[in-house]
């Protein structure tokens, strides 16, 4: 398992994607955080919070501004006036459209040299240590790829890393 290069591999940008739009990769990565998030937020209204609704004191005679129940959200342990409700916050793109990000957001490791592609993976025992120092070594030696231009062709030279010693 030692991460070494063993062969490149050309390939064309416009396989992915004709270019990269950032807009659209941002609407994306916005939607994916947007589905994970729970809305789970919740505060009692002042049918919600205990106490009785009954009226504090009549409404007239006693010199004092006139008051209803003591669950009401300007007293004190009164409950909110808009309380915070669960809420959904998930939506979706097109598919087409997340298809495109997908592919754009790939073009865009191989151009800023954050992918490598691996001929095998060759383990001995299944464990998550040896996998992960595989992988590290071939992404400290991924340093071999290069992209070039060629006339308006646009061509990239993918390392290849084998995990067999």
């Amino acid at each position: 398992m030692t991460g070494k290069q063993v062969g490149t591999y050309s390939l064309d940008p416009a396989d992915f994607a004709k270019d990269i739009n950032k807009q659209l990769l941002h609407d994306v990565v916005v939607m994916y955080q947007a589905n994970k998030r729970t809305g789970s937020h919740k505060t009692k209204t002042r049918g919600e919070v205990s106490g009785s609704t009954k009226k504090l004191f009549r409404q007239k005679g006693t010199g004092n501004a006139r008051v209803g129940t003591k669950r009401s959200p300007i007293r004190r342990g009164g409950g909110h006036c808009f309380a915070k409700v669960p809420r959904d916050y998930g939506y979706r793109l097109p598919k087409k459209a997340i298809r495109i990000a997908t592919r754009m957001a790939i073009l865009s490791k191989f151009q800023d040299n954050q992918a490598v592609i691996v001929d095998k993976l060759a383990v001995t025992e299944i464990k998550t240590k040896q996998v992960a120092q595989v992988l590290t070594r071939s992404a400290s030696t991924s340093r071999a790829r290069s992209w070039r231009s060629r006339n308006t062709t646009t061509s990239c030279t993918v390392r290849l890393a084998t995990s067999a010693t």
